[in-house]
């Protein structure tokens, strides 16, 4: 639920009664099998999966609904909320074999449609920031990127199904929490249930993986709502919609809307939800950059440099993202820490776009833009 050591002590007393704090089991603390045995490795293969992470989250938390349908105290109030945080398919990905097996076939591959990044982008957009290297096996592979694909197909195609195995995995457990409050009809019927991821994952198209772009990949996240006595399989919402979105719509599904301050940002989905077609709207996401060559050669490093623990007064530049049903709009620009705000008085300069953006070498200091725009279909 919390990224790791964050917030202290996982905000306790505040916002929680009761939190599992995250022990997440890599492949070096657990008893590995072939084929992908290596305690170094990105992917990794297990036969006990009750010892991983997100086995144990799932049985905490179906444990905790029984305690909360046993005790009087709770049961009297009718009111709980459970966030019940699964780590996959977070790297590395420590899978049962069982799981990594399904996808063992052929028919499992798949070629990238775009293996290497477009030429005709600047080169901000890319990113290797949690992906420079992938281990399969002990042995460590470069990421190639961005004009050529990041790796060897063997090794795309192993690494998809790994990331493909981990995704079935985490379906299994949050289908065991989920039959946990189905089981006697007494939660289910008053309860709703929330499946949401907190990034997109790119998995080697455009040379990309992980996170960390405004590509849709990199942005996209799942989003499913089941709502007590509502068929939600016949409703798909069609239009943008954002993670700000959901404190408002579960305000407003528990009748606590009026509640909420006006400065509380979001929509509330319900409307989505009962089938009321709503205007286009669009969703909106953003990415910092911080270089850390310094020279401007053009050279690729220069852009992607992490701004993990990095004061914002210090991020240098930004990429700012917005989303409608059919088109993505992005520009990349210097970022004015100190004032949180984009520089985006440069982009009213046509000139600021590259046109060979492969060997653009931006030796003007002063100004810098960036654009991108795609078309979707609805």
């Amino acid at each position: 639920t919390f990224h790791p050591a964050l917030p202290a002590n996982y905000d306790l007393p505040y916002s929680w009664h009761d939190y599992l704090p995250l022990v997440d089991v890599k492949c070096d603390a657990v008893d590995l099998v072939p084929p992908y045995n290596h305690s170094e490795d990105d992917l990794c293969t297990v036969e006990d999966e009750t010892k991983l992470q997100d086995y144990k989250v799932a049985s905490a938390a179906i444990e905790w609904l029984n305690d909360f349908r046993k005790d009087e105290s709770y049961s009297a109030k009718k009111n709980f909320f459970f966030a019940v945080g699964m780590r996959r398919p977070h790297l590395p990905w420590v899978v049962p074999k069982r799981m990594l097996d399904l996808y063992n076939t052929s028919s499992a591959s798949s070629k990238l449609a775009q293996p290497s990044f477009p030429r005709d982008v600047h080169n901000i957009a890319w990113s290797d920031e949690a992906f420079g290297t992938a281990t399969l096996n002990g042995t460590v592979y470069e990421n190639q990127g961005p004009w050529t694909q990041a790796f060897p197909d063997d090794v795309t195609d192993e690494l998809r199904k790994g990331y493909a195995a981990a995704v079935s995995w985490v379906d299994e457990q949050v289908g065991r929490v989920v039959r946990a409050v189905d089981d006697d009809g007494s939660l289910s019927s008053t309860t709703i249930v929330a499946l949401v991821g907190d990034h997109g994952y790119s998995l080697g198209s455009k040379a990309c993986w992980t996170k960390h772009t405004n590509f849709d990949l990199g942005t996209r996240v799942p989003l499913i709502i089941r709502l007590p006595g509502h068929d939600a399989s016949q409703v798909r919402v069609g239009v943008p919609v954002e993670l700000v979105d959901l404190y408002r719509t579960f305000a407003d599904l528990v009748g606590l809307l009026p509640e909420v301050a006006a400065d509380v940002q979001g929509k509330s989905l319900r409307p989505h939800m009962l089938g009321v077609v709503g205007e286009d709207d669009a969703a909106f996401s953003q990415y910092d950059r911080c270089p850390t060559d310094g020279a401007t050669t053009g050279n690729v490093t220069r852009w992607h440099g992490p701004c993990k623990r990095v004061a914002m007064e210090n991020i240098s530049y930004m990429g700012m993202s917005m989303r409608t049903s059919a088109w993505r709009y992005t520009a990349w620009m210097r970022f004015d820490g100190a004032n949180n705000r984009g520089r985006w008085e440069d982009c009213d300069d046509d000139d600021q776009d590259c046109e060979d953006c492969e060997d653009d070498d931006d030796d003007d200091d002063s100004s810098f833009c960036a654009r991108e725009l795609y078309a979707h279909a609805p």
